[in-house]
């Protein structure tokens, strides 16, 4: 009789153990497919931090308010000015909903050196933190697909 109870034990178990794997399996596709794959080929995939999410925009709009409407996922621009002899350039987040942001200093010169090598970006928003439900800033991070640009 025991060993009837452990042949079904392990039945049920191999068929919990078999809808688990199928759960995960949907949820990484799931993930995967929050960011577009990209248009040609990839010379490299950065991930760059949204900084400056708290301060208002030039129009006095907020940035957080921008924030709190984007979803995972979603495509940004990247509004790149370069600052010239004795300037600073800048990078600004720009989303449907508004600017969000900026990039640090350490991204805004890599954008600068794609530009100079002719090298076009296509980003998207990989991840969003924090919210009013959880009483924090909310902030972003992009994923950055760089390609060489063919025109």
């Amino acid at each position: 009789m025991s060993l009837i109870v452990w042949i079904i034990a392990l039945v049920v178990l191999f068929f919990i153990a078999r809808a688990w794997l199928q759960r995960r399996a949907e949820d990484d596709g799931r993930i995967a497919g929050l960011v577009p794959p990209p248009h040609s080929d990839t010379i490299e995939v950065l991930e760059w931090p949204v900084v400056g999410e708290t301060q208002m925009n030039a129009d006095h709009t907020s940035r957080q308010q921008a924030l709190a409407q984007c979803v995972e996922g979603m495509p940004v621009d990247i509004d790149f000015h370069h600052g010239g002899p004795g300037a600073a350039s800048t990078a600004r987040v720009i989303t449907e909903h508004g600017e969000i942001g900026t990039l640090r200093k350490d991204a805004i010169d890599k954008m600068d050196q794609l530009r100079r090598h002719h090298q076009k970006v296509e980003a998207f928003i990989l991840s969003l933190e924090g919210g009013t439900e959880e009483h924090r800033i909310r902030s972003a991070t992009l994923q950055i697909y760089v390609y060489k640009d063919k025109s």
